[in-house]
């Protein structure tokens, strides 16, 4: 499947826009959005503000904090001349020593495990190194009347780009390598009759995109600077290229771009393949903001959207034919591949490289692929069709065996077999596989209570295969609001069922078509999450009364885990210690008595 754009969320609208500075990856599921005046970690997942940490108005902060990756501390410019150093457990800031630096700072910037501080000057040192040296001047290439427009550091590439606006209004490029070893090289970024709308350094290479929808791309390690702009390497008409837009690296391989819907009067999102020079996925936004502000992290793509900001999660795939191109191919298309053929007919072949999408399967199975008549199609695309047609047929062998065979499955075909198999007849698994023993009720210790499983061996057999497939948790939980309440309820008491009889195992194994307590987990926190308003409005006594069990059995693990937890420090002391050799005149009684003599 293509790299593309999930579901937007509404992230935070708490700031106002004229004082919002930047956003940057904080630790993980988190990120840092910087105002003039405070500086705000909000977790990603569930939209809300963790974390503040203020300064004085007189004292602002200067460019968008930083999370070191080596040290995990926040580091922010404050007033443009000071650095601030603070742990996550921190609360005032303002008690903190401040490293004062003679050169004003233009921001921060993470390359590898690296901070580093670009100075006004064009003067770009590591964070460390420059601190020992705050007191003394910056110099760098720039002079005081340029203005920094952008600027990257590459520390694989030994690498730093400065794109900056002179007195005379000409946009210049400098680069030079972070360890300094050589004098920077300058160039003017001009094309005639276009201006430039927006740029971006990305693995070493210059992506510049110019009012006529074309982009430019130079090679800074291998190509001189003054061959800027370089090549034309494509050309984007989803954007307005009239308009400011914001391009940002999101991967190696992918870019992400904002700007001006050519279609609407809102804004866009893209996300661009590099390799094949495509707009793999987007995402409209409901206002365009002028200029654009776009930032990527770890958990998605944060975009200033009106007033507010929003985070748009992205899946990053290899860039192939098939993952970038099966989704585009005309469904009309009637060509079926048999046999892959290579050109030299005497070179060894590797394993798999002769699969055809009929390898390895039954041949029920190809006769439903062949009348799909979608076999040059991408997988995900496929599978839609084959277990739609398979559950209109009723075909539960079949059905099993897909689910088994084919990897790209997307989330909505896991919900609708889900549906299909709960809604299925006990007896229609009866003797097709030899099942692992599943017991039908279970007498709860101490209680009167006796736990009834809601499927038969057969069933839960092919729901716990169903319930073993990967997924994306984003995608899953927006599908799990199509499965009925009764469905719902039917999956929370087979998992709690599995929970209270110790069918689960301790670790996810691949050998065993078994749930772990993770997987258990998970699924009834999704459960749980979709259908939260029924099960708390519901008047029945025994849903109430399943919550409540959940939650009894859950808190106990808990407590059971921490307990294990704190046997970990002594178990390791004793693994790690030589315990082979027994001590001479050791004594196994309660106490002993030993003679001490001490001599001056």
């Amino acid at each position: 499947m293509a790299a593309r754009l999930l579901n937007t969320n509404f992230l935070c609208s708490d700031f106002s826009i004229r004082n919002l500075i930047g956003v940057t990856q904080d630790v993980q599921d988190h990120i840092l959005v910087t105002c003039r005046g405070v500086v705000k970690q909000y977790n990603v997942h569930n939209q809300k503000q963790t974390q503040s940490w203020t300064t004085k108005t007189w004292h602002p902060f200067t460019a968008p904090a930083v999370c070191h990756p080596v040290s995990m501390k926040v580091v922010a410019v404050i007033n443009k001349s000071s650095i601030s150093q603070w742990t996550h457990e921190e609360d005032d800031i303002d008690k903190l020593k401040r490293e004062h630096f003679e050169t004003s700072i233009h921001q921060l910037l993470i390359s590898g495990d690296s901070v580093y501080i670009v100075f006004t000057s064009g003067h770009v040192e590591e964070l460390n190194s420059a601190l020992k040296t705050r007191k003394e001047p910056k110099a760098g290439c720039l002079k005081d009347s340029d203005s920094i427009l952008y600027a990257a550091v590459d520390k694989e590439e030994d690498l730093v780009i400065l794109v900056i606006k002179d007195e005379e209004n000409l946009t210049k490029i400098w680069k030079f390598h972070v360890s300094q070893n050589s004098s920077p090289s300058c160039s003017i970024i001009t094309v005639k009759d276009r201006y430039l709308s927006g740029l971006c350094v990305n693995s070493g290479r210059l992506f510049t995109l110019w009012s006529d929808s074309r982009m430019h791309c130079l090679n800074l390690t291998s190509d001189p600077l003054d061959k800027v702009p370089g090549r034309h390497y494509a050309s984007i008409s989803a954007v307005d290229s009239t308009r400011n837009v914001d391009i940002v690296p999101v991967s190696a391989s992918h870019l992400a771009i904002v700007g001006a819907d050519t279609k609407d009067e809102g804004g866009i999102l893209l996300l661009w393949d590099v390799k094949f020079a495509m707009v793999t996925s987007s995402r409209r936004c409901k206002m365009y903001h002028n200029p654009p502000m776009v930032w990527t992290s770890a958990s998605g793509i944060v975009v200033v959207d009106g007033g507010s900001l929003s985070c748009t999660p992205y899946v990053i795939a290899d860039s192939t034919l098939a993952t970038v191109f099966g989704s585009r191919i005309s469904q009309d298309a009637t060509y079926e591949p048999e046999i892959c053929f290579g050109w030299d007919a005497s070179a060894d072949v590797k394993k798999g490289e002769m699969d055809t999408p009929y390898t390895n399967k039954s041949k029920g199975l190809v006769e439903v692929l062949r009348k799909t008549n979608k076999i040059s199609l991408s997988e995900s695309m496929i599978v839609d069709t084959v277990i739609a047609t398979l559950i209109e047929q009723k075909e539960v062998v079949l059905l099993y065996e897909a689910m088994k065979v084919f990897e790209d499955i997307p989330e909505s075909c896991l919900i609708t077999v889900l549906k299909f198999y709960i809604a299925s007849d006990d007896s229609a698994f009866d003797g097709l596989f030899k099942y692992p023993p599943l017991p039908k009720e279970f007498k709860i210790e101490d209680e009167e209570e006796v736990l009834k499983c809601p499927f038969s061996p057969g069933k839960a057999y092919f729901i716990n295969e169903v319930l073993l497939k990967p997924y994306t948790d984003v995608r899953l939980v927006k599908e799990l609001q199509k499965l009925s309440f009764e469905d719902a309820l039917a999956l929370i008491q087979y998992l709690y069922f599995l929970l209270m009889t110790g069918e689960a195992v301790l670790c996810p194994r691949d050998d065993l078509e078994v749930l772990s307590l993770g997987e258990i987990n998970e699924w009834l926190s999704f459960l749980l999450d979709t259908n939260y308003h029924q099960l708390v409005m519901s008047s029945q006594v025994t849903i109430h009364r399943l919550l409540l069990s959940c939650f009894t059995k859950i808190s106990k693990l808990r407590t059971f885990v921490e307990e294990v937890i704190k046997l970990e420090p002594l178990i390791k002391r004793v693994v790690e210690e030589d315990n082979t050799q027994q001590q001479e005149n050791m004594s196994n009684s309660t106490y002993s008595l030993e003679r001490l003599t001490i001599t001056r």
